[in-house]
């Protein structure tokens, strides 16, 4: 849902502008987070393709040495939790 509907949704539910204001808040708050979560997910899966892409071509070492960067994207995703 989009923040302009869910704003909609408040008002039509006759929520006070002070809960309005709060949910706006809120979901701002959580777009940030998503976005940011967003960028980590996106690179540990380009990682993981990069390893996959070595494994594909029988290249085990660089497979190896590429998954440090696979698990420090997902580690960075996992300090957001």
């Amino acid at each position: 849902m989009k923040k302009d509907e869910m704003i909609s949704v408040l008002a039509i539910a006759g929520a006070e502008p002070r809960v309005i204001d709060a949910m706006t808040e809120a979901y701002e708050m959580g777009f940030e987070y998503g976005s940011k979560a967003y960028v980590h997910l996106t690179d540990a899966v380009e990682h993981a393709r990069d390893v996959c892409k070595y494994v594909d071509h029988d290249k085990f070492d660089d497979a190896k040495r590429h998954t440090e960067f696979f698990w420090s994207s997902l580690n960075k995703l996992q300090e957001l939790e």
